[in-house]
Formats: C-alpha cells, structure tokens, sequence
C-alpha cells in the first residue's frame, strides 16, 4: 500500500482524471478542501485528502513536477542551523576527537537535526486543537533532549570518558518506549480512526542505531544490548521487550481483523478460511504498519538483549 503524501496524492487524481477522460466518465473528486475537524475521527489522512488547503491553497499542480516537501530549501536550512549550535555547545569534546571520529559524529548530528526539524514541520501542521499542540511542542522537547543526550553519549565514548548522562539517557528511553506501547495498542485496537506516528519513533530508533555503531567502533566488538549502547540498563528490561512484542501482535492482528470486517471484504472472501491469508497480505503490505514495527524492533531489540546479558553474567 502507497505511504499518504503529496506525491502519491498527486500520481493518483491525475491517473484517476486521465482515466475518467479517455473513457468519457463523469467523476466526482472528495474531498476538494481539507478538513482538519476530521483528524479526530480519521487521523492525519483524513484532515488531509483534498485538493486544497483548509485556507484554500493548492496542495499540489494538476500539471507538472510535484515535490513532497516544496519548503525543502527552508528545512534544510534550520537542520543546519541546529547542526551549528550543536557543534557550538560540543565544540571543546570535537576538538579532541580524531578525524573520522569527528566526521562521523557531526553526520549524526546532522541526520537527527534534520528529522527534529522534519518532525517539528509534520506534527505541527497535523495539530488541529490546542490539546494536539501541547502534545507535539511535548513531544518535540522529549526528542530534542534526546538528540542532545544521544550526541553526548558519542561523545564520550569516543574520549573514553565517564557516561554522565548514562542514567537521564535510559530513563528517556524508557518514556518512548512506553509511549511506542500505548500507541501501537490504540492501532491495534482502533486503527482505522488513528495514522502511525512513525515520526515519532524515527529519532529513538536512529539514536540506538547510530549508538550502537559508536560503541561498535569504540569496543571493536558487537554492542547490541541496551546497556553496551547507553551505557546502563535494569534487570528487567525483557520485560519491556516482551511488551512491545506482545503490542506488535495486537496490531497486526488488529488490522488483519479490521479488512475482515469489511462488507465488501466479506462479499468477496465470505469464508474465515479463504479470507485470513488476503487480510494478513494486505496488512503486511502497509508499508506504513511495517515502518513502524521496525521502529518498535529496534528499541525492543536492545532491551531484550540486555536481559539475556544479565542473566549471562548471574549465570557466570
């Protein structure tokens, strides 16, 4: 299934008008304007499938070149401007790496500056009430701390030195990865009224990426778990995994059910039996639902491996 954007909007009414011409349809096009009132009952999508803003201005061209992010000269600018201050407030720590240590540090740096600032645009163009606003500049302060811890803990494992922020990194860890499980439950549970925030997870995930790299590089050995990556971590942490696990099953069996249920899905496939293997293809091919399960693996991953490492080292 084609992940909701301009683009994809665009390719689809021009095919869809092309189409309707040739064979001399009449055709009706729903909706002409967006309209944010409906985020609540059908999520982004739904306040977002119109022709035309909510303030009356093309979403796109019927002719001609369509680009996803038409502001992407603007955005790339403030990613760089917050890659400066980062390099302004990390300036003494990148002195004393080396070359590469420093080249691959301020690639980091840029590629989590640009999808703060990517997230920045995205939430705050789908909150509709100020309820929605509190929850993203919340959201967005969560993701900007922990850009700013993630760029000190390869700092200091590349100077090989004390990880300060060791504690404050897990416990903001541990607050995305309960708010990955309340989501990933409300999809499961009401998906068709609700969009997956992958945008959400894309720094966490990145984080634990590009950590994991750092400590790879530093200990010249495999570092999956979550206390190689950040440097601390709790007994229990299995458990967290396990939940998220658990929430990745409510999902995909959420959305296979939901195909099922519908009246013209039951028409064409009557049959449980014959029904199940074409909702789960559809489900699995949302290419949406599958970026997220990434997301929630790659912080699920670290955390599981960090139980069986402490049960390893009880065990020695």
């Amino acid at each position: 299934m084609a992940i909701p954007g301009v683009v994809n909007e665009a390719k689809f009414i021009r095919g869809m008008i092309q189409v309707a011409e040739h064979h001399g349809f009449d055709y009706n096009i729903v909706e002409a304007f967006n309209q944010p009132w409906k985020s609540n009952l059908e999520g982004v999508v739904g306040a977002n499938w119109g022709l035309f803003s909510a303030d009356r201005q093309p979403v796109f061209p019927l002719t001609g070149p369509v680009v996803e992010h038409a502001n992407w000269q603007t955005l790339f600018t403030v990613a760089s401007g917050l890659l400066l201050l980062w390099v302004a407030v990390f300036f003494v720590d990148l002195k004393q790496m080396s070359g590469l240590q420093q080249l691959f540090w301020l690639v980091c740096a840029q590629w989590l500056s640009a999808d703060w600032v990517n997230l920045a645009g995205f939430e705050w163009y789908t909150s509709y009430s100020l309820l929605q606003r509190v929850y993203t500049v919340t959201v967005l302060i969560a993701n900007i701390a922990l850009v700013y811890l993630v760029l000190c803990r390869l700092a200091d494992g590349f100077l090989n030195r004390p990880y300060k922020t060791a504690s404050l990194l897990f416990k903001t860890y541990r607050i995305f990865v309960l708010l990955a499980i309340y989501k990933t439950l409300m999809l499961g549970i009401r998906g068709r009224y609700l969009s997956f925030p992958v945008e959400q997870l894309t720094i966490p995930a990145l984080g634990i990426v590009v950590m994991s790299l750092a400590a790879m590089w530093s200990k010249r050995r495999c570092a999956i778990s979550f206390r190689a990556i950040t440097g601390t971590g709790a007994q229990h942490d299995g458990r967290w995994a396990m939940a998220i696990f658990a929430a990745i099953l409510v999902l995909i069996l959420g959305e296979t059910y939901a195909f099922m249920d519908g009246r013209d899905f039951i028409l064409a496939h009557p049959g449980f039996v014959e029904g199940l293997p074409v909702a789960l293809k559809y489900t699995l091919s949302n290419q949406q639902l599958i970026n997220w399960i990434i997301c929630l693996l790659v912080l699920a991953l670290p955390l599981w491996a960090n139980q069986r490492c402490h049960r390893q080292g009880e065990n020695q």
